[in-house]
């Protein structure tokens, strides 16, 4: 009786460690940061070299990416309407979904647009045709609330936003590597800023880029962005329950074994 105990425990014991073996991985958040470091304003944003802010991509579940634009507050870089660009364009496929913006005032979410023949945001410059655009709102003349809007005028006056987030999602799916694709022109994304040289203007980010703190497999984390891994390699975390659940296999079995002897 006892070896058919020890025999059915063993095979659960073995069965289990089988599931972790599957590659049922150790949940982990998956991120990757753009520069916006090239610059085509009339006379330089900045210096050359200036990195005006980060746009920053994390996965929030299957079918929504999280995206976060911080431009720099210590080089004073902020959104503006100028007419030669948009708050921020980007490139996806058609029925993506913005939503929980935040500031929730002062930017307008544009449609999709095809960027094949004359259609797309166009940024002017050398940044070329995007999908999607985010613009920034300059407040009318007499507007009965400046602080509603993004600028309180057209060109660089009364821009106060220096940080855009927001979520979009797409159904079924959509991944880093469906949300980040390259215009003709290699670019991921464009902002038109004020910049810290107090000249306005659109720059841009051509990547690569860097990976945050994500999931082995995804893009730019160990692999190069847009690659798809593979996913089943397992993290760190679930080596360690793995090696616990092996010792406790271990001490098991030589326990069993005594009793039974």
């Amino acid at each position: 009786m006892k070896r058919i105990l020890s025999t059915a425990l063993n095979s659960l014991v073995t069965g289990g460690l089988a599931l972790m073996l599957a590659g049922v991985a150790v949940p982990a958040s998956a991120s990757l940061i753009y520069n916006l470091d090239s610059d085509s304003c009339t006379g330089g944003c900045g210096p050359a070299g200036t990195l005006f802010g980060t746009v920053t991509l994390s996965v929030v579940d299957g079918d929504t990416v999280h995206v976060e634009v911080d431009l720099s507050q210590a080089l004073v870089s902020y959104f503006i309407q100028t007419g030669a660009g948009y708050a921020l364009t980007w490139n996806g496929p058609a029925g993506e979904i913005v939503s929980n913006m935040s500031p929730a005032t002062g930017f307008t979410v544009l449609p999709w647009l095809d960027t094949s023949g004359s259609g797309g945001y166009d940024t002017g410059g050398n940044f070329g045709k995007f999908n999607y655009a985010i613009n920034c709102e300059a407040a009318p003349n007499k507007a009965p609330n400046p602080l509603d809007y993004c600028a309180s005028q057209n060109g660089g006056g009364g821009a106060q936003y220096s940080d855009l987030s927001f979520d979009v999602t797409h159904v079924p799916t959509l991944a880093l590597a469906d949300f980040v694709s390259t215009n003709p022109q290699g670019f991921f994304f464009s902002v038109d800023l004020l910049g810290p040289s107090g000249n306005t203007g659109v720059v841009g980010a051509n990547g690569p880029p860097r990976s945050g703190d994500c999931t082995p497999g995804t893009p730019g984390c160990g692999c190069p962005a847009g690659v798809v891994c593979d996913p089943t390699v397992p993290e760190p975390g679930t080596l360690a329950l793995l090696g616990i659940a092996l010792a406790g296999a271990a001490g098991y079995r030589t326990r069993a074994g005594r009793k039974v002897a």
